[in-house]
């Protein structure tokens, strides 16, 4: 399903969840990596993130590439930065600490049910396999501490 239609199915109309979502989708990242991203981790001149081993949930460090979708995100962010706030994705200025109720809200004006922010990851993934994507490549994306299988993969696109 491509992004504007996700964004538009779901009702994402507020900038920070769409951002939110559009960056889950795009480069894979987990809510808690997302929500606690500082401007330090992103390197406008690599076009890339880089989450330090303690900033993971597996305590590895990690690059994350920057598609143009994922790109784009940041480039908005950082035009509309607050001077002193560290994090990307803010709220009033301070970090948004959650995003549950909003995308609760955005899924049940959708008519969506049984579906988690965490499914956006799995969709990260499925589509890379669909592509074509090594599944090596795939565990490395997604910083995954063993490797993928075929059956995970199928159970990603089904569940």
């Amino acid at each position: 399903m491509p992004l504007k239609y996700f964004i538009k199915r779901h009702n994402l109309y507020s900038t920070p969840l769409k951002d939110i979502v559009t960056f889950a989708l795009t480069t894979g990242m987990r809510k808690k990596e997302i929500l606690s991203l500082k401007w330090n981790n992103v390197k406008l001149d690599l076009k890339c993130i880089i989450l330090e081993l303690w900033e993971t949930k597996n305590k590895r460090r990690y690059v994350v590439p920057l598609n143009q979708k994922a790109w784009k995100v940041i480039k908005r962010r950082l035009a509309e930065r607050v001077p002193k706030c560290e994090y990307v994705f803010y709220r009033n200025g301070k970090k948004v600490n959650s995003i549950k109720r909003a995308f609760e809200n955005a899924l049940r004006r959708a008519g969506i049910e049984d579906f988690h922010f965490h499914n956006l990851r799995h969709t990260f993934a499925s589509r890379l396999v669909q592509k074509g994507v090594d599944l090596y490549v795939v565990k490395e994306l997604l910083n995954h501490s063993r490797y993928i299988d075929d059956t995970e993969i199928c159970s990603l696109e089904t569940g």
